[in-house]
């Protein structure tokens, strides 16, 4: 007999279970709009502050906080119930914001009052504001958490700050007459900048906070989003109604998207699968689904969305399963089964998730079976399991 403790895959199991969804701000209908990412339709439509501009998700995809410019604040809402359970006083006139990687703070750029508000999502409140430019804008940090990269709209520079010591330790220039959205590759070696008055994107390398180049895209490119793996940068052009493609290695554009990309384009967010992109359409009201694959517009959702969308914020795909052979015969096990410990039991009861405690399922040799509760499984079972990171 050989024992497999499975705790972990019925955990994920659980934790993966829910819809990917996707966020979209409504500027001048003051609600966000969610569109379940598997059929690409609005599933809800949450009431928040004045204005709401910017989104972010959490990592652990409980919160997403959401900047409202006219109210000066940010809207908390918990993504179990979709509704809003917070709310918090920032500066004047916040649009975009980013959250660090272990989910600990929330840097908002306060248009109006030139600076960086901190939050901290332990207790929702302001911890720290950091001086900026003039304009504070877009913000993107850098995946290790160490460092918040700002455009300010107004000075035309980008403000680097330290997250350890919420203080300035660099200010870029040379990104434009209009630096607006950013956004920072996986690796954390580049940062894009769109140029809104310059039609370009500008390319920081974030060891020196220099710029090392730059790229001519559309009119009035307004946000950028970087595909997971890090090969392709996705710029909205607002003036233009397309949607620009760089490759990052070449750091030139290598298509650009205009059938069915909707009127002034002005946020973009990818899937964490990195298969799809979705576009905010200021001017239509809609929003574009992409396809990565071909870069062709795949659908457009309509119904649901509120007046004036400007931003979108994708919630994580949760990772396919994977399918693993439990070669039990080349092990010699003379009984060939698969027991839960009582302390597995218990816990996959708590949770109700399957066969009471002592139920003996049979596996038939070389299926495929998925195993959710509790109970002693017999033969020689390929299993089902979850991403390999939950074994």
């Amino acid at each position: 007999m050989k024992i497999f403790k499975f705790f972990a895959l019925l955990a994920c199991t659980s934790s993966l279970s829910a819809s990917p969804f996707t966020y979209v701000t409504n500027l001048n209908s003051n609600n966000v709009s969610v569109v379940d990412s598997a059929t690409n339709t609005v599933t809800a439509v949450i009431p928040v502050g004045t204005n709401p501009d910017g989104a972010a998700i959490t990592p652990n995809l409980s919160f997403v906080y959401i900047t409202n410019k006219g109210s000066a604040n940010v809207s908390v809402i918990n993504t179990s119930t979709n509704t809003v359970v917070a709310t918090i006083p920032v500066g004047s006139n916040p649009e975009r914001l980013g959250i660090t990687p272990n989910g600990s703070f929330v840097y908002v750029a306060n248009v109006g009052t030139n600076n960086v508000s901190v939050i901290s999502t332990a207790t929702n409140t302001v911890t720290a504001t950091v001086p900026a430019g003039s304009g504070a804008r877009g913000v993107a940090i850098t995946p290790n958490g160490s460092f918040a990269y700002i455009t300010n709209n107004g000075s035309n520079t980008v403000s680097v700050i330290n997250t350890s010591t919420n203080t300035v330790i660099a200010t870029v220039a040379g990104v434009g007459v209009g630096p607006f959205g950013i956004a920072i590759t996986p690796n954390g070696q580049f940062a894009y900048i769109t140029d809104f008055g310059g039609n370009m994107v500008a390319v920081i390398s974030t060891a020196t906070n220099t710029v090392t180049g730059t790229i001519n895209v559309g009119n009035n490119p307004a946000d950028i989003a970087i595909t997971p793996n890090g090969q392709f940068a996705y710029v909205v052009n607002f003036g233009s109604n397309s949607v620009s493609v760089i490759n990052t290695s070449l750091n030139t554009v290598t298509g650009t998207i205009t059938a069915g990309i909707g009127t002034s384009p002005n946020g973009i967010a990818i899937t964490a699968d990195g298969l799809t992109a979705y576009v905010a359409n200021n001017g239509s009201n809609s929003v574009s689904v992409v396809s990565t694959a071909s870069n062709t517009v795949t659908g457009t959702i309509t119904a649901g969305i509120g007046t004036t969308p400007v931003y979108v914020a994708a919630r994580p795909l949760p990772p396919a399963p994977t399918t693993m052979s439990l070669a039990i015969a080349q092990q010699q096990v003379v009984a060939n089964q698969v027991q839960l410990s009582s302390q597995i039991n218990n816990i996959a009861n708590s949770l109700a998730l399957g066969t009471p405690t002592g139920v003996t399922t049979a596996i038939p040799a070389g299926t495929t079976s998925s195993i959710t509760g509790p109970g002693i499984y017999t033969g020689i079972p390929t299993v089902r399991m979850g991403p390999l990171g939950c074994r």
